[in-house]
């Protein structure tokens, strides 16, 4: 375990623990952020943004990496009525300049800007993790990445015991103010549906995500080409079928015209002889 902070240069690590990182990391699975609805633009968006962009930076640096998993939310584009499994338009590029004012203004002056800097978006929250999601895009495409966007995270259903849970925000949240008396009354519709997900499917999908793409990326380095046959062909030949037949040839060229040529010494030809 080593002490980092994801809002500072090199997430906070010192330079032994960072040099100890990019050569024994193999996977990187980047959940840190903060929650908080309604935070102020100075403490999310650096490590919501910030965060997300020093990751890149350990990726890159990592000397082995096979896979990195970065945990969005399905709400980074809540303001559309259908949301697919692709990337989508932030309200802006957010460059370095606009990530220090942000990060430096005064906070009179965000409250004033803050309606149009979150443009359709309803909170910081899902605001930054949209932010996140198209540095990724822009910046880490070459890399092997995979993003997650689980919806409500609620308390286990069976790992490591049913129930389990870290925090009482979201739906959590509600359930405890309702059992204890503090919460009396509510808003609810009760034709929409409750998009929850227990937090052991979503560490589960995480994990398999991770191995999806790192199985992918290693394929896609390492495809199969026609050499892999040459084995089993010399085996043909060392152990052949018991027909009638002559030692099974085979011919593989490149140039479209040599490979006629071959079919007619080798089928036609051969075909012609077995007549007389």
């Amino acid at each position: 375990m080593v002490k980092g902070d994801c809002s500072l240069p090199k997430l906070g690590l010192s330079n032994s623990d960072y040099e100890i990182l990019s050569q024994q990391v193999n996977i990187i699975f980047h959940l840190a952020a903060t929650v908080k609805f309604d935070e102020k633009f100075n403490i999310a968006i650096p490590i919501n943004v910030g965060g997300t962009k020093e990751i890149i930076d350990l990726c890159r640096a990592c000397v082995g990496l096979k896979s990195m998993v970065y945990i969005s939310t399905a709400y980074s584009n809540c303001h559309l009525k259908e949301i697919r499994e692709c990337f989508y338009d932030p309200p802006f590029d957010m460059d370095e300049d606009i990530i220090n004012y942000l990060c430096t203004a005064d906070e009179a002056t965000i409250e004033l800007l803050k309606p149009k800097i979150l443009d359709k978006w309803p909170n910081t929250y899902t605001f930054t993790k949209s932010i996140a999601e198209n540095i990724l895009r822009k910046t880490a495409a070459d890399l092997p990445i995979s993003i997650v966007r689980p919806s409500q995270v609620v308390a286990t259903m069976k790992e490591p015991i049913p129930g389990w849970t870290d925090n009482i925000f979201g739906p959590a949240g509600a359930v405890i103010g309702y059992a204890s008396g503090v919460i009396k009354t509510g808003v609810n519709n009760n034709s929409v549906s409750q998009d929850i997900v227990p937090v052991d499917l979503v560490i589960n999908f995480i994990i398999a995500a991770a191995y999806i793409v790192g199985i992918r990326t290693k394929l896609s380095r390492r495809p199969f080409s026609v050499e892999f046959v040459k084995p089993a062909m010399a085996r043909c030949r060392k152990t052949p079928f018991t027909l009638p037949l002559p030692s099974p040839p085979l011919l593989m060229c490149q140039i479209p015209g040599v490979g006629h040529i071959g079919k007619g010494n080798l089928y036609v030809v051969t075909a012609l002889e077995g007549t007389n």
